[in-house]
């Protein structure tokens, strides 16, 4: 991944066609900056250096056949472990909650409950231990009932 570094960019164009991008010295010529007018025309200069090596394609232009995307939303209940977790968030910030406290206290509680809904096992604790196979998992116990009731035949699913 490039952070925004001309010499990163050299590196990895090094990689590609080393007999075209030998010389970091030279790619920096190339590329050097000294005004505020300066910068857009770089910046041109590099689209076209960069533009070989981009792929850019739409959806529409690839796969003329595929079906409209179908959202099914699947809502499931918590589990006995998430109400446990979601009680205790609740109970241990009662009076901020009731009181209406600080904004940025409130969002950090709504964050904790939003995590105890999605994500259960990321608490400290949660999560029973290697093998990590026990337990009441019953989102994807619902998941599997659902896939099991899809047609086998052009079903793409993401979650």
């Amino acid at each position: 991944m490039l952070q925004n570094n001309l010499h990163e960019l050299w590196a990895l164009l090094n990689f590609l066609l080393p007999e075209i991008f030998s010389s970091a010295e030279t790619f920096d010529e190339w590329f050097q900056i000294s005004g505020e007018n300066d910068e857009h025309e770089v910046v041109q200069q590099l689209h076209k250096v960069l533009r070989p090596f981009l792929l850019r394609r739409l959806k529409s232009d690839v796969e003329k056949g595929l079906p409209p995307k179908k959202e099914t939303i699947l809502k499931v209940g918590m589990s006995q472990m998430q109400k446990q977790y979601y009680k205790a968030l609740l109970q241990k910030d009662l009076e901020v909650v009731n009181a209406g406290g600080e904004r940025k206290r409130l969002l950090n509680i709504a964050m904790q409950l939003r995590k105890c809904c999605n994500h259960p096992y990321l608490f400290q604790g949660a999560e029973p231990g290697p093998p990590y196979t026990t337990g009441d998992h019953r989102r994807c116990l619902e998941l599997d009932w659902f896939f099991c009731k899809l047609p086998y035949n052009n079903i793409f699913c993401c979650i």
